[in-house]
Protein backbone atom coordinates (compact mmCIF):
# COMPACT_ATOMS: atom_id res chain seq x y z
CA UNK A 1 0.00 0.00 0.00
CA UNK A 2 3.08 2.20 -0.03
CA UNK A 3 2.14 3.12 -3.59
CA UNK A 4 -0.49 5.35 -2.62
CA UNK A 5 2.20 7.94 -1.11
CA UNK A 6 3.93 7.65 -4.60
CA UNK A 7 3.98 11.59 -6.20
CA UNK A 8 2.51 12.23 -9.54
CA UNK A 9 2.63 15.75 -10.10
CA UNK A 10 1.73 17.96 -7.18
CA UNK A 11 -0.42 15.28 -5.27
CA UNK A 12 0.11 11.74 -3.84
CA UNK A 13 -2.20 8.53 -5.57
CA UNK A 14 -4.72 8.51 -2.55
CA UNK A 15 -5.29 12.32 -2.84
CA UNK A 16 -5.54 11.95 -6.40
CA UNK A 17 -7.96 9.13 -5.86
CA UNK A 18 -10.15 11.32 -3.63
CA UNK A 19 -10.19 14.31 -5.57
CA UNK A 20 -11.58 12.32 -8.46
CA UNK A 21 -13.90 10.61 -6.17
CA UNK A 22 -14.94 14.22 -4.84
CA UNK A 23 -15.59 15.76 -8.54
CA UNK A 24 -17.63 12.43 -9.58
CA UNK A 25 -19.84 12.62 -6.39
CA UNK A 26 -20.50 16.65 -6.84
CA UNK A 27 -21.34 16.08 -10.29
CA UNK A 28 -23.87 13.60 -9.13
CA UNK A 29 -25.28 15.85 -6.45
CA UNK A 30 -25.84 18.74 -8.81
CA UNK A 31 -27.54 16.26 -11.19
CA UNK A 32 -29.79 14.95 -8.93
CA UNK A 33 -30.40 18.43 -7.31
CA UNK A 34 -31.25 19.46 -11.02
CA UNK A 35 -33.73 16.67 -12.02
CA UNK A 36 -35.65 17.86 -8.48
CA UNK A 37 -35.52 21.21 -9.78
CA UNK A 38 -37.29 20.01 -12.91
CA UNK A 39 -39.68 17.63 -11.43
CA UNK A 40 -41.53 20.49 -8.82
CA UNK A 41 -44.06 21.49 -11.74
CA UNK A 42 -45.00 18.16 -11.75
CA UNK A 43 -43.82 17.11 -15.70
CA UNK A 44 -46.19 19.85 -17.09
CA UNK A 45 -44.41 22.07 -19.20
CA UNK A 46 -45.65 25.70 -20.78
CA UNK A 47 -47.41 25.29 -24.69
CA UNK A 48 -49.31 27.41 -26.90
CA UNK A 49 -51.81 26.04 -28.81
CA UNK A 50 -51.42 26.63 -32.93
CA UNK A 51 -54.87 26.10 -33.58
CA UNK A 52 -56.95 28.32 -31.04
CA UNK A 53 -53.84 30.29 -29.00
CA UNK A 54 -54.72 28.93 -25.64
CA UNK A 55 -51.72 28.90 -23.73
CA UNK A 56 -51.38 27.20 -19.97
CA UNK A 57 -49.19 24.70 -18.53
CA UNK A 58 -50.05 20.95 -20.10
CA UNK A 59 -48.02 17.62 -19.65
CA UNK A 60 -44.64 17.11 -21.70
CA UNK A 61 -45.75 13.58 -23.03
CA UNK A 62 -49.26 14.87 -24.09
CA UNK A 63 -49.46 17.38 -26.04
CA UNK A 64 -53.05 18.00 -26.37
CA UNK A 65 -54.91 21.74 -26.53
CA UNK A 66 -57.78 21.58 -23.47
CA UNK A 67 -59.78 24.00 -25.74
CA UNK A 68 -60.12 22.62 -28.77
CA UNK A 69 -57.90 19.20 -29.13
CA UNK A 70 -55.31 20.42 -31.84
CA UNK A 71 -51.35 20.32 -31.33
CA UNK A 72 -49.82 22.17 -29.11
CA UNK A 73 -45.91 23.25 -29.21
CA UNK A 74 -43.91 24.55 -26.36
CA UNK A 75 -42.76 27.89 -25.54
CA UNK A 76 -38.97 29.04 -25.64
CA UNK A 77 -37.94 30.89 -22.47
CA UNK A 78 -37.63 33.93 -24.64
CA UNK A 79 -41.30 33.74 -26.24
CA UNK A 80 -42.77 33.74 -22.35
Amino acid sequence: MEWLDTEVGPLSVQQWGLLIFAIVVAFALFNWLSSKKGSETGGLTRARCIGCGWEGNVSKFHRTCPKCGNQITRLSKHEA
